[in-house]
């Protein structure tokens, strides 16, 4: 399998992002860990007990899987499951959050971050327009957990 790149050159923004993103997860992480869009996988790697998951290998994901809405993973088995700034960008979102319904156990716990406007606009800037898919707004992802038989 042929690794890819997740960014083109140094990405400086995207690395502070990234580690801003993950330290405030980090603090409300239990159990075993699903990242589901891991890219570099340091969410898993910091938290030491867990599996990174992503559509494509970047360099450090456990697991490559294309279609998030059939994970190969035991049902009601994960005590947390982390989607960082990455749902809005998945084809099939409620058909995900179904299946991240399925793999946590009843007491888990599904964190989800957003990258907010002036964030984005900002960062596509330095990395151009490959990044212009907009945020889900927090009524979006409530409808979305919802019609996953989450109950908030």
């Amino acid at each position: 399998m042929i690794k890819q790149s997740l960014y083109q050159g140094v990405d400086i923004l995207g690395k502070i992002l990234s580690d801003r993103r993950n330290s405030v997860a980090m603090k409300h992480i239990h159990g075993d860990l699903v990242d589901l869009a891991c890219g570099d996988n340091n969410l898993v790697k910091n938290y030491g007990k867990g599996i990174g998951i992503d559509i494509v290998d970047y360099g450090n994901a456990d697991l490559v899987c294309r279609d998030f809405s059939k994970l190969p993973l035991n049902e009601k088995s994960y005590g947390t499951v982390t989607i960082i700034a990455s749902l809005n960008y998945f084809s099939k979102p409620k058909e995900v959050l179904s299946e991240v319904n399925r793999i946590l156990r009843n007491d888990g716990i599904l964190i989800i971050t957003m990258s907010n406007k002036k964030i984005m606009k900002l960062w596509r800037k330095f990395r151009g327009k490959d990044i212009n898919i907009p945020a889900f707004s927090n009524e979006k992802i409530m409808d979305l957990l919802n019609a996953a038989g989450f109950v908030i």
